[in-house]
């Protein structure tokens, strides 16, 4: 269950690593190959780890709270982070190679859910990718969340951690919204 991550440091390594090789392992797969209900097995399965978006931020939330801001978190939470941005970064390769098989209304959703990334900025490049991608193509699963995605974008290109592909990929995003960037 994913919740047992928050229990062993070892399970929630090895969870960051099954993650990322399995939206990897996806993104370098012949697409012609790929078994569109063995994916679907996929993103549910790497979709659970996205419950633990709140209870890690409750637990972030309540430590900064008990510590001061200029404090660094635990490892146990940041770890869980990373787990989760490792996830994000995932769906975003899944849905770059097959987003039209795919329940893309479902899943945007979710992931912004999980956004600003908070540990593992290099997922950023695949995810970014991803949301301009289904920007560019105007998919009526992220245009109903313009609001939410330019929060993260804010978010995103305010934090030094994105750099490189990540931060031209959100730019190029807000460009093609015709939206403000914020840098």
């Amino acid at each position: 269950s994913p919740s047992s991550i928050f229990n062993q440091s070892s399970a929630r390594t090895v969870s960051r690593n099954a993650v990322f090789l399995i939206g990897t392992i996806v993104e370098l797969s012949d697409k012609r190959n790929l078994n569109i209900e063995i994916v679907m097995g996929v993103l549910n399965e790497v979709g659970k780890v996205f419950q633990l978006v709140e209870p890690c931020e409750a637990l972030a939330r309540e430590y900064v709270q008990n510590h001061g801001q200029q404090v660094n978190l635990p490892l146990d939470i940041t770890d869980i982070q990373a787990v989760i941005d490792n996830a994000c970064g995932a769906i975003a390769r899944i849905l770059l190679v097959n987003y039209s098989e795919l329940p893309v209304d479902k899943i945007i959703p979710s992931l912004l859910s999980a956004l600003p990334l908070k540990n593992d900025f290099s997922e950023g490049f695949p995810l970014f990718h991803c949301l301009y991608f289904l920007v560019q193509k105007q998919h009526p699963a992220i245009m109903g969340y313009l609001p939410q995605l330019l929060s993260i974008c804010n978010a995103s290109l305010s934090n030094q951690n994105t750099q490189g592909e990540s931060r031209r990929y959100i730019m190029e995003t807000l460009k093609l919204l015709d939206l403000p960037v914020n840098n």
